[in-house]
């Protein structure tokens, strides 16, 4: 049987194919519009989704959505378990597919960058912080001259001789620096602990950190299918 998973992100969307449980590739799409037709050509029955805000009402209320409130294998060691965000709580599900009875610190790295933090299925809360395309687009939002950048991934210099490289240099540097003393410190508290790393600028951190990490870009997926077969 196949099964679809649906991760519905901030800036784009995208859809899994597992078939007999592998993971057999993942479709990118920019708009909802494109995505409700291909999905409409499915069985619904075999589609999980989540969503890093409010389900799009254009999608169809078959679909099953993958939230905290429907938690049945993790203990949420947090305030307020219903405000855990469904792709968080997702990305952990993952977790519990590819990394079983692990300590794991959890990164993702999209629009935002949040750090989760799992021993043995009870979550204990994590952090969040703006993601790398975020603090570009902030400093043009906040200021008067400072321009919209994508970043140069390729460029991680430290000091710019330019605008440009400055900025990309505080953006990327500081990113790096950032998740570094993130890992740096779970380190020092969880000798046997492990990183995974994940989202759209995964690969980019896993090519500059210093330390042994593992890079899953669509742990997500692996997340929604563990729900569709456990939950």
């Amino acid at each position: 049987m196949e099964v679809y998973t649906l991760d519905i992100g901030n800036t784009r969307s995208k859809i899994g194919t597992f078939i007999s449980g592998k993971l057999n590739g993942v479709q990118t799409f920019n708009d909802h519009s494109a995505l409700v037709e291909f999905l409409s050509n499915l069985p619904k029955e075999s589609i999980i989704g989540c969503s890093v805000g409010k389900k799009p009402a254009i999608f169809s209320e078959d679909i099953r959505w993958v939230t905290p409130v429907n938690n049945q294998v993790l203990i949420l060691d947090i305030d307020e378990p219903e405000g855990l965000g469904a792709d968080r709580y997702v990305g952990l599900l993952g977790l519990l597919q590819k990394f079983p009875q692990k300590e794991v610190l959890l990164i993702d790295a999209g629009t935002c960058i949040t750090y989760d933090y799992l021993y043995d299925k009870q979550y204990h809360g994590g952090a969040i912080s703006p993601g790398i395309q975020l603090r570009f687009k902030s400093m043009n939002d906040y200021t008067e001259a400072l321009p919209l950048l994508k970043g140069n991934q390729n460029q991680t210099l430290y000091i710019g001789k330019n605008t440009d490289e400055a900025m990309n240099s505080g953006v990327l540097m500081g990113v790096i620096d950032e998740v570094s003393g993130r890992i740096q410190d779970w380190q020092s508290k969880s000798n046997e602990g492990i990183v995974v790393l994940t989202g759209g600028d995964a690969e980019f951190l896993g090519n500059h950190l210093k330390t042994k990490i593992f890079v899953e870009p669509w742990l997500l997926h692996y997340g929604l299918y563990y729900a569709h077969q456990s939950l």
